[in-house]
């Protein structure tokens, strides 16, 4: 990606970039993985890396996917995180990704927890990028808030594209609590009005999304906002537009329709209208490409 780009799926194969200013798209790629077969379910979606890494629907997969030719580049089996046969009754399938300063935090959709997952084998992981890279806006510095997912040991040398999956080349760093509650479709880091880091969550379930702010220090819910109960809350990312204003983006299921929000008091202050796949155009996830100016 090269414009500042968000990034959306919708639960086909395709991922979708957008320009963050006018929200037009812009192109499409398909995404096939490493065995060569196309890929849909994508789901929850975060840049990582030059990557866009997916959540697949009903899989413990994470694939990361180069985004000028849909090819994944990088898969990983995230199955032993917390097991299906361990899992609370009503937990539900893994889907959110969020990139901390030095963790991945993942979680799942009714799950009570959230780990803070490390990738050790890959060798420059959190290392800092440009300030037109991952970046985030906090005050007159950007922190970047990049995580760079782990190689399969001895499957690449850097810089060269990786050839095989890798499997549970993860650690986990610390497990936190989670609301139980929380039919998570979008995980993200952000920052608030005063510079302070934020995780940003949105969720599902008609009657019942909510839009969170969560202190990345103690895991409690700052504010919560329930969307309309029109709509099924699906993905999201935070982002800073091209006045320095720092936002939070939305997408629905079913309704083609998004929210955007202030990042610091949760605010909706616009409505758009988008297409993807024909015939449903549904929303699942998105992401931000801030070196791109795209949404993806």
């Amino acid at each position: 990606a090269s414009a500042q780009e968000f990034i959306v799926s919708d639960g086909s194969a395709n991922l979708y970039f957008w320009d963050r200013d006018t929200l037009a798209e812009k192109r499409s790629v398909k995404v096939t993985r490493l065995d060569g077969r196309e890929q849909d379910q994508l789901n929850e979606l975060e840049y990582m890396d030059g990557l866009v890494c997916c959540n697949i629907w009903y899989s413990d997969d994470i694939i990361c996917v180069e985004p000028e030719s849909g090819n994944s580049v990088r898969e990983y089996d995230m199955s032993s995180l917390w097991p299906v046969d361990e899992r609370n009754a009503g937990a539900d399938v893994l889907n959110g990704i969020a990139l901390g300063t030095d963790h991945v935090l993942i979680t799942g959709k009714l799950w009570d927890r959230m780990y803070k997952v490390d990738f050790p084998n890959w060798p420059t992981l959190f290392a800092s990028s440009s300030k037109d890279g991952v970046a985030l806006d906090n005050g007159d510095e950007a922190k970047d808030l990049l995580a760079i997912v782990s190689v399969e040991e001895g499957a690449s040398e850097e810089g060269e594209q990786l050839q095989a999956a890798s499997t549970d080349t993860f650690s986990v760093i610390e497990q936190v609590d989670h609301d139980a509650s929380s039919f998570t479709q979008g995980l993200s880091y952000g920052y608030d009005n005063d510079g302070k880091l934020c995780i940003y969550e949105t969720t599902g379930l008609w009657g019942k999304s909510k839009v969170r702010r969560i202190d990345p220090d103690t895991f409690a819910v700052i504010k919560s906002v329930d969307i309309d109960s029109a709509y099924f809350g699906e993905g999201s990312t935070f982002y800073t537009d091209a006045d320095g204003n720092r936002r939070l983006i939305e997408i629905t299921w079913k309704k083609q329709t998004g929210f955007v929000y202030d990042a610091d008091t949760l605010e909706q202050l616009r409505e758009f209208s988008y297409t993807t796949t024909a015939p449903g155009h549904e929303g699942w996830g998105i992401t931000y490409d801030a070196s791109a100016q795209e949404f993806i």
